[in-house]
Formats: C-alpha cells, sequence, structure tokens
C-alpha cells in the first residue's frame, strides 16, 4: 500500500495492489474505529471493474442491511443488472438509475423502511410494483399505463403497505377514467398534509383502504412547473 497527501491535511489517497482487498481493508479499519456498521453503498460506472459482486457479497457477509443502496448513472448488462437488482434489498433504501439491455427483465422484490427511487425504470412492470412495499416511492420512464395503475391501487386498497407517498412521471398524460375503474373515489378541495414538511394537495380524489384504516388523496395529470410530483402523485396518511 502507499499513500499519498494533498494540500489538505485532511485529505489522503490509498492506493492498493489489489483494489477491492484495500476497499475491505479500509472499511473495516474505519467502521471498528467508530463502531460503526457500513451505512450505505453506490455503484456506478466509476466503480471498480468486476469489483461490484465481491464487495456487496461481502457486506451481505458483513451484516445483515444497508441504510441505502444506491446505482448512478450506469450501463448495465443482464448479468450486472439482475445482480443489483437481487442485492438492493440489502438497503431500508434504494436509488436505481442504470440502463439495461431493450428485452431486459426481472422479478423484482424490495421491502424497506424507506425510499424506492428509479431512473430509467424500461424494465419495471405492474407485476414488480406489486411486489415493492416501502414508505416512498418513485417512479420515472417505466412503461406502467393507466390499467396497470388501476391493479395497482386495488391492490394497495386490500392489502397493508407502508406507502406514505408515491410518485409516478410518465410520458403522456394519464386517464382518470381508468385509474379510478371501480374504485370509490370522492373529489376533495385543498388538504393540507404535514409529515417532515408542510405541503398542500389541491383538489384531487379520495380513496381509502377496504379496512378504513388508510386514506390516500390522488391528483393525477397535475401541472407542477417544478414537476416535484410526476403526473400521479398519492399520498397516504392514517384515516382520523
Amino acid at each position: 500500500m502507499s499513500i499519498e497527501t494533498k494540500d489538505s491535511e485532511y485529505c489522503m489517497n490509498l492506493y492498493f495492489e489489489d483494489q477491492i482487498e484495500g476497499l475491505k481493508t479500509v472499511t473495516e479499519y474505519f467502521c471498528s474505529l467508530f463502531g460503526l456498521d457500513i451505512y450505505s453503498i453506490n455503484i456506478s460506472r466509476y466503480t471498480i471493474l468486476n469489483g461490484p459482486s465481491d464487495v456487496i457479497e461481502w457486506i451481505i457477509q458483513r451484516q445483515k442491511r444497508l441504510s441505502a443502496f444506491w446505482v448512478e448513472h450506469l450501463d448495465a448488462s443482464d448479468t450486472v443488472a439482475s445482480l443489483l437488482l437481487d442485492k438492493c434489498r440489502i438497503g431500508s433504501s434504494a436509488y436505481i438509475n442504470m440502463k439495461v439491455p431493450h428485452q431486459f427483465e426481472f422479478n423484482f422484490k424490495f421491502e424497506g423502511d424507506g425510499y424506492l427511487e428509479i431512473q430509467r425504470g424500461s424494465w419495471f412492470t405492474l407485476e414488480n410494483m406489486l411486489n415493492v412495499n416501502c414508505e416512498k416511492l418513485s417512479l420515472r420512464g417505466t412503461s406502467l399505463t393507466n390499467r396497470d395503475i388501476n391493479l395497482f391501487l386495488k391492490h394497495w386498497m386490500s392489502t397493508d403497505l407502508k406507502f406514505t407517498q408515491i410518485k409516478i412521471y410518465p410520458e403522456k398524460p394519464m386517464s382518470e377514467n381508468v385509474i379510478f375503474t371501480g374504485i370509490p373515489t370522492v373529489r376533495k378541495n385543498t388538504k393540507v398534509y404535514k409529515e417532515t414538511e408542510v405541503f398542500a394537495i389541491y383538489k384531487g380524489f379520495q380513496v381509502k383502504r377496504n379496512d378504513g384504516l388508510k386514506t390516500a388523496r390522488i391528483m393525477v395529470n397535475h401541472v407542477d412547473p417544478y414537476n416535484r410530483h410526476g403526473l400521479f402523485w398519492m399520498v397516504i396518511w392514517d384515516t382520523v
């Protein structure tokens, strides 16, 4: 191992003949020093070649969970994409932004206490969505249809899921008639929702879970100049 220091006394570059083993050694040292587990893993185009599999397996052997599992700006083969989508389940939260082959499919499942955000989700299907259970879900670039979202809402109404917010960013306007087919709805005015932030939901449709314990306010095709919530925005809270 060689060490290089920069101008700043707080910056140090470490060089190892075996990068994977070097990464493990340094990580173990700092985890031991501070008495903490690994918080998250971030895999991107700059990640060590052929290294993600070894590193992920090592983390899984070392601890049961991560707070976050990130995949950023990655062009992934079928094999690599399948590996990452399978292993991201060790994170309480996950962010997946990768380009996959055109015909790529995966039996994706995810359950966590945090968020799941998917960018470039051409691979993400209704079946995948029915196997997701977390607090916040954000989907971009998927091929989900109005009918798919209708079926998901009926699934949500009949199950005890953790969701507090769901945002979907489709490329085309959505059909309220199709989305709410067979679902009892009530049009409502402004709802002020408080979580870690305070925001208002202007009008929209109110839907209750079948057991009455959860209520959702859903906005469809809402025009937001900042595109913060997508064309489908669903906020869920405990029924008062």
